[in-house]
C-alpha cells in the first residue's frame, strides 16, 4: 500500500486520528485533546466529507461524524449555514458548549506527479483561480491531493501575490463579516452559502514526512515561533510565519497556547480570529468581534 502519510484512517482524503461523538467536550479539552495527539481539530473543510451525509443522506457519504462537533475555526456556524461542516453547532456558539470533536493530522505524501510549488513562502498543491466551484467541489480537490483548502492566512499571502484574483474559499468557509475581509476572499459573502461558487487553492501539510515537530511542542502544538507582543497586523503575521516555513496557528492550537501561558496577549489565527459576542476569549484573548486586519495583536506559528 503507498504511504498516505496519515498515521491512521484516511477517510474521503481527511487524515482522521481520533473523534468523539459524544456530546460533552468545550472547546479548550476538545483542542487539547487533539495537540496531544500530535493533531489539530479538523478544518471545517476537513471535516466536511465525514460529517455532511449527517446532514443530508448518511447513506451516501461517509458519516463518520454525528451531531454538533467542534472544528478549528471555533465552528461557527453562520446563519446555521454551516452544519454540512460542524454538525449543528451555534451561530456565536460559547467556548463552553458541549460537543463533538474530530482531530485530523498526517502529513501530504511526496508525489512526483503533483509538484508542491512555493509562492510568497506559502506551499501550495492547486490554484484554481475561477470563480466557478462549490465548496464541497473545493473540499474534494484539495483532498485528493492530500492537502485542505487554504487557510485564511495562506490564502492572503496569495492574493497578494496576485495568484487569486476572484472570490476564494477558504478551510474555515471564507466568512466576510460585514465585507471586512475581501484581502483574504476577494469579496465572498457575509455567511456565505456551500452552494456559492468561489475559486479555491489548496495547501498541503507543512509537517515533514516523519511527522516530527522541529523544536519542542508546547502542549503538544507544534508551535515554531510564539510573539506574544501585540503589534502585528495580519498580514504581517501572515508574512513572518509563511517565512519560518508555518502559517499562523488555527484557534484550536492558539487556545491550547493560551491556557499554559505561551500566549497571553489578543492573537491573530489562521482564520483571522473573529470573536463573535467576546465567546472565544479563553482562545483569541479580547480580540474584537469582526477585527481590522490592521488590527496590531500576538500571533502564534504552527506546523501542521
Amino acid at each position: 500500500m503507498p504511504d498516505t502519510g496519515c498515521p491512521s484512517a484516511r477517510i474521503a482524503g481527511t487524515c482522521l486520528i481520533a473523534y468523539s461523538n459524544v456530546q460533552q467536550t468545550g472547546f479548550s479539552l476538545a483542542s487539547l485533546t487533539c495537540a496531544n495527539l500530535g493533531a489539530d481539530l479538523c478544518t471545517d473543510s476537513q471535516a466536511w466529507p465525514i460529517s455532511i451525509g449527517f446532514q443530508q443522506n448518511l447513506f451516501s457519504s461517509p458519516t463518520v461524524l454525528q451531531g454538533p462537533h467542534w472544528t478549528a475555526s471555533f465552528a461557527d456556524n453562520d446563519s446555521v449555514y454551516w452544519s454540512g461542516a460542524n454538525g449543528g453547532t451555534g451561530d456565536n456558539n460559547s467556548a463552553n458548549s458541549s460537543y463533538g470533536y474530530a482531530c485530523c493530522g498526517g502529513t501530504t505524501p511526496a508525489n512526483p506527479r503533483v509538484s508542491v510549488q512555493t509562492i510568497a513562502n506559502v506551499k501550495v498543491t492547486a490554484i484554481h483561480n475561477v470563480a466557478d466551484t462549490y465548496f464541497s467541489g473545493a473540499v474534494a480537490y484539495c483532498a485528493a491531493l492530500n492537502s485542505d483548502i487554504c487557510t485564511d492566512s495562506q490564502t492572503y499571502l496569495l492574493r497578494q501575490a496576485s495568484q487569486l484574483t476572484v472570490a476564494t474559499w477558504t478551510n474555515s468557509h471564507a466568512d466576510n463579516d460585514a465585507q471586512m475581509y475581501n484581502a483574504i476572499n476577494g469579496g465572498t459573502s457575509d455567511d456565505p452559502l456551500a452552494s456559492q461558487p468561489y475559486g479555491f487553492a489548496c495547501c498541503p501539510s507543512l509537517l515533514p514526512q516523519d511527522l516530527s515537530c522541529p523544536v519542542a511542542r508546547t502542549s503538544g502544538v507544534c508551535a515554531v515561533s510564539i510573539h506574544n507582543t501585540a503589534d502585528a497586523s495580519f498580514g504581517s503575521a501572515a508574512m513572518a510565519c509563511a517565512a519560518s516555513g508555518g502559517d499562523i496557528c488555527s484557534m484550536s492550537q492558539t487556545s491550547v497556547l493560551r491556557a499554559v501561558n505561551a500566549l497571553t496577549v489578543p492573537a491573530w489565527t489562521n482564520s483571522h480570529s473573529d470573536n463573535d459576542a467576546s465567546n472565544a476569549n479563553s482562545a483569541i484573548g479580547a480580540m474584537p468581534d469582526n477585527p481590522s486586519l490592521d488590527g496590531l495583536y500576538g500571533y502564534a506559528c504552527c506546523l501542521k
